[in-house]
């Protein structure tokens, strides 16, 4: 939100800036400039980050099948489990399947959810759970958790 500083002046003394001093309205206007600052909305990555995503994104990651191992390609992790680095085991392929969310805020609203993965829950059960196929990578043992959770930089 952006203010109007010969509005809010007018606002702030009660009247619509007829009789206010030049000294005052030159603070009240160096006050509203200095909060404009900080409510300015700023990018939150950069033209290669994003770019680099939206590769990442795309490449639809197809060819896994059952028994395959993968893992999240890295900045794709959207929900709690499995975490960055850890093996899963495919359990199925289903193209064309869509998440139930009928929430549309919700960031799983229509989502595809195209690939069954089993994810140890516990230290001897495997639970299944629907994602998205291309947010997974073959899964390389020699990736580290720290790797896949740090913002890509380009």
């Amino acid at each position: 939100m952006v203010c109007n500083p010969g509005k809010t002046i007018g606002m702030a003394v009660g009247i619509e800036g007829e009789g206010v001093p030049e000294e005052v309205k030159d603070i009240v206007k160096d006050v509203i400039q200095e909060i404009n600052k900080k409510f300015e909305r700023r990018p939150r990555g950069t033209f290669e980050q994003m770019k680099d995503f939206a590769e990442r994104y795309v490449d639809p990651g197809k060819g896994f099948g059952p028994g395959d191992v993968v893992m999240w390609k890295p900045g794709m992790k959207n929900v709690a489990v499995p975490d960055y680095g850890e093996p899963c085991a495919v359990l199925e392929v289903s193209e064309g399947s869509r998440s139930a969310c009928e929430d549309s805020t919700s960031c799983h609203y229509d989502e595809p959810c195209d690939l069954r993965l089993g994810v140890m829950v516990d230290t001897d059960r495997i639970q299944g759970f629907w994602y998205d196929i291309k947010r997974f990578q073959p899964y390389a043992a020699d990736t580290t958790r720290d790797e896949h959770e740090a913002a890509p930089t380009a």
